[in-house]
């Protein structure tokens, strides 16, 4: 953090000018956390975390700690803490600038081309068949050890941004100073809507930046390569645990859960409807011009009838632009949306979005037209852009997986039989075979088995709203907000049927048998 070389190991992966550029950053931001130690702390404080970087790598040379820890033991526990800030705020500031070289390399490389050039030479109908099923579905949780606030992140994500614009050291150093001055740690233990908040603000800018960023050169490789991606095709989906995972968290009540899938929601909608905005200043066709599609017209005449209010805001600015006259139909039914999911009010067809399809089909009578009409490249931009960005997030930006302990559905489903008093012996008592065929027979039957009035204790009915949420939700977001069900420490086919009865229950599963 002074003008010596700072400690570090710089990753194999970076070629031999990556070494260079890495190190010169890290130097940079290292002199820099300096002077901000100074600053705050005193010559004294700097020179301090010099000595400590001095003899802490000498240590770890000879294999003597003596020296390290007379050093460290005279210390207060003042001091200490601005020493572990030190230290802290360096390895953040060189991981960014390891991250930033990182992605920089590998976006060199270009491993997509490769791929593509390679397959050249593949069967192209096996190739279209898995490229049709391909998805990477990254997801994301909150673990303890890697806990970042939101506002470190940021702090960081602009260093990033201003090592990439080649910012003086005035600009990056104000950065630096702002990390200094922001607590890593919340002084309380952070609420799982908290957890869902970092999350969350991380997600969205995957979802503003590298998500469809990636989506569109996979495209422009598939075209390239001679190969297809079906229009449809998700090869990109985000799913997320934070506010799902309730095995061993009691925390994770329904109420969390769905307080959490809003502000996932509100994320996506914010992405969603930048976009739009940036639209309806680019779609500025009109059709004194260029002709448009008769389904556009007929889209049009729809919307006017289910939105009158919009028609009239908009027709007499947007007579001969219908593109943006339908943006803005498209721009209230994601208000009409949000308003509806904040109030909870039923979905109403033609008037809002329930789950990502109908917003997906009206952006592609837009994408449509514009093609059928010598637009094909004004499609490939924004538009095709907000497509991507539909299709992979969805309007609820990351799937969320729920996962419960198979103890605690066996736990209700005990609550429920001794309830009903059917049984020769316990619920709990049952061998596996014997819970397995009570559960396959109670499937097979297709009786309503639980009635609310039973009074039953509060674990169980923590287990069954469950399960009535995840009813609630799939109609009030979409069924895509949450489609895995992940039982942990599941053992046997009892466990799986003892969610399959519960899920029954909820209306969630509808067997033919």
């Amino acid at each position: 953090m002074g003008d010596e070389e700072p400690p570090l190991t710089v990753p194999d992966s970076l070629s031999e000018h990556g070494h260079d550029a890495l190190r010169a950053d890290i130097r940079r931001l290292s002199t820099l956390l300096g002077q901000t130690i100074a600053q705050f702390g005193g010559p004294e404080m700097l020179d301090l975390v010099e000595q400590v970087r001095r003899v802490s790598r000498s240590s770890i040379e000879t294999g003597d700690d003596t020296a390290i820890t007379g050093v460290l033991s005279g210390l207060d526990a003042g001091t200490s803490v601005w020493l572990a800030r030190a230290f802290s705020q360096f390895f953040q500031l060189a991981n960014i600038a390891e991250q930033r070289h990182r992605a920089a390399e590998l976006a060199g490389r270009a491993p997509l081309h490769a791929v593509m050039q390679r397959l050249r030479g593949a069967d192209h109908d096996e190739v279209n068949a898995v490229l049709a099923r391909l998805e990477l579905r990254p997801v994301f949780t909150a673990h303890p050890t890697e806990s970042s606030r939101q506002s470190v992140l940021a702090i960081l994500r602009r260093v990033a941004v201003a090592l990439d614009a080649g910012l003086d050291d005035d600009r990056l150093g104000a950065c630096v100073d702002q990390l200094w001055q922001t607590d890593e740690l919340r002084p309380d233990k952070p609420t799982v809507a908290d957890e869902a908040r970092a999350m969350g603000w991380y997600m969205e800018q995957l979802g503003r930046g590298a998500v469809p960023d990636l989506l569109g050169e996979l495209d422009r490789e598939v075209r390239d390569g001679g190969f297809e991606l079906p229009q449809d095709a998700r090869p990109v989906v985000l799913g997320c645990w934070v506010g799902g995972d309730r095995d061993g968290n009691p925390n994770v009540t329904p109420a969390v859960t769905r307080e959490v899938l809003e502000l996932y929601t509100d994320r996506a909608l914010r992405i969603h409807e930048s976009l739009l905005e940036e639209l309806l200043s680019e779609l500025s066709i009109s059709t004194r011009v260029v002709g448009v599609s008769e389904e556009l017209r007929s889209s049009l005449a729809h919307d006017r009838r289910l939105l009158p209010q919009i028609h009239e805001r908009f027709y007499r600015l947007n007579a001969h632009e219908p593109y943006r006259l339908k943006l803005s139909y498209v721009q209230a039914r994601l208000a009409n949306t949000r308003t509806r999911i904040a109030t909870g009010v039923p979905h109403r067809p033609g008037h809002d979005y329930l789950g990502p399809h109908g917003y997906v089909d009206d952006l592609m009578v837009l994408d449509t037209s514009l093609r059928t009409h010598l637009g094909g490249r004004i499609a490939d931009g924004t538009l095709a852009r907000a497509l991507r960005t539909a299709r992979a997030l969805g309007l609820h930006l990351a799937e969320l997986d729920i996962r419960e302990h198979s103890g605690k559905h066996h736990a209700a489903l005990a609550a429920v039989y001794d309830a009903l008093g059917e049984l020769d012996k316990p619920y709990l008592e049952l061998t596996r075979p014997e819970r397995t065929a009570l559960l396959s027979k109670e499937l097979d039957g297709g009786r309503p088995l639980i009635r609310r009035h039973y009074g039953l204790p509060e674990g169980a009915r923590d287990v069954l709203a469950t399960f009535d949420l995840l009813h609630e939700v799939q109609h009030q977001f979409g069924r895509e907000v949450a489609q895995t069900y992940i039982v942990s420490m599941c053992q046997g086919v009892d466990d799986l049927l003892a969610v399959t009865v519960l899920a029954r229950e909820a209306f969630m599963v509808e067997l033919n048998i």
